[in-house]
């Protein structure tokens, strides 16, 4: 691959270098294109592929923030009093409701509401609690991966 440069942004003076280049009929003395050979292959502390343990971290979060996706859907869905009936409302809200069971009772209140609308509070703090488990879990891959890294 070649790297081209106009004056005074790119590599040092001692690169191969070519002034007064012709435009169209006219020269414009001092301006200078440089050429050099750029080496992009991966080289020690670059890799061509993600790393094994790279995956893996970005598979926890991408799980983790679906499942925080789908439980943010339900509080706004629920808030904004969304038609249950809905084919993909039923099915935002009965899929988050098994990742907001465990989290049922927590607190002395559950759900506040107001008319339609419905803050659910079991929700949020099952949020919380899936964003904890999804750091203890990349802490624990970042310790697997820290052990293994000095083995």
């Amino acid at each position: 691959m070649t790297a081209r440069y106009e004056h005074g942004a790119g590599p040092t003076d001692d690169d191969t270098s070519v002034s007064n280049v012709a435009y169209g009929d006219a020269q414009y003395p001092g301006t200078r294109v440089v050429e050099r050979e750029v080496d992009d292959r991966p080289g020690p502390g670059r890799t061509a592929a993600r790393s094994g343990p790279s995956v893996v971290r970005r598979l926890v979060v991408l799980v983790f923030g679906l499942l925080q996706l789908l439980i943010l859907l339900r509080i706004v869905l629920l808030l904004v009093d969304a038609v249950r009936s809905n084919p993909l409302v039923a099915w935002i809200l009965d899929t988050s409701r098994l990742f907001v069971a465990p989290f049922v009772g927590i607190l002395r209140t559950n759900a506040l509401s107001s008319g339609g609308s419905v803050l659910d509070v079991s929700a949020i703090v099952a949020l919380i609690g899936w964003t904890i488990l999804e750091m203890v879990v990349l802490a624990i891959v970042g310790a697997i991966v820290d052990r293994g890294a000095e083995a």
